[in-house]
């Protein structure tokens, strides 16, 4: 069985939409698990109207964050594999047979596929030069995007969730420092099959807090990391020097004998960028 977990904040408009994708797909062996983190604008009343299904479950439980929902979801998981949703994107329906269909084909514990990001209707593709198969460098192909582990698009064995959990002292970038850890250690297959649409109409979360210390990107450590991977610290750090434009300069002390990092991920970006381009065309 999978359990499907949606951390939820104040998403009234497009919960009814996350929901119903998991009820129209084709694999039907799940349980879905709404973690409501503290709602105030009445998601819990559209979430409630599902409930005659019972395969959901909703909970409701005191504002504490994305990372706090995530965990008490996992915390009370029954199936053998997990996979988050964002609130506001929603399932292709052949999600979960795609992904089951490789759990069983690659002996790995988590498993991922490609995903759509939409705007004002508009659907793009995100990931270019995708291969069915095992990733040979988990961060080599996360750096030059023939990979992703989107929540909504990947699916872990629960085992790996219930030893690594979500720092709840961070709001963003909270995701990429669990994914980090996870990978090192962590055999991914890949699918080039679309699972997700990824919503931009209403995503908040790629925005800064404000609070640079609330941000993976304030504590990164390069120290014993692979190449593939202080790469990837590397591009982070130069979006925070951008984003934090006021904190710029406590950044660059703060990351001063890793800067060559990030100039080396701007560089190969670039190039990677015109390829992805090639390969649209």
């Amino acid at each position: 069985m999978i359990s499907i977990i949606i951390p939820l904040y104040n998403k009234r408009e497009t919960i009814a939409r996350t929901i119903n994708s998991v009820i129209m797909q084709s694999y039907q062996d799940w349980e879905l698990i709404v973690i409501d983190d503290g709602s105030t604008d009445g998601s819990d009343e559209i979430v409630k109207s599902f409930l005659k299904d019972k395969r959901i479950q909703y909970i409701l439980k005191k504002n504490g964050g994305v990372s706090s929902a995530r965990n008490f979801g996992v915390s009370i998981a029954k199936g053998e594999w997990i996979i988050y949703i964002d609130a506001d994107d929603y399932f292709l329906s052949n999600a979960l047979d795609s992904l089951v269909q490789m759990t069983e084909e690659y002996p790995v514990g988590i498993v991922s596929g490609n995903y759509y990001a939409e705007q004002n209707t508009k659907r793009v593709p995100v990931l270019h030069r995708v291969k069915r198969g095992i990733v040979t460098n988990n961060f080599r192909s996360l750096f030059l995007g023939s990979f992703d582990i989107r929540a909504g698009a990947t699916l872990y064995r629960t085992t790996i969730l219930k030893q690594y959990q979500f720092d709840e002292n961070l709001s963003r970038y909270e995701d990429a420092k669990v994914e980090f850890d996870i990978l090192r250690s962590n055999k991914v297959a890949i699918t080039p099959d679309y699972l997700l649409v990824y919503s931009k109409d209403f995503s908040g979360l790629s925005i800064a807090s404000g609070k640079l210390e609330k941000d993976f990107i304030s504590c990164m450590v390069f120290e014993n990391k692979s190449f593939w991977e202080k790469m990837l610290l590397g591009r982070l750090l130069a979006e925070g020097i951008q984003v934090y434009s006021d904190r710029a300069i406590e950044l660059r002390t703060m990351y001063k004998a890793n800067f060559k990092w990030m100039y080396m991920a701007m560089f190969v970006g670039v190039f990677n960028a015109l390829l992805d381009r090639l390969y649209e065309y």
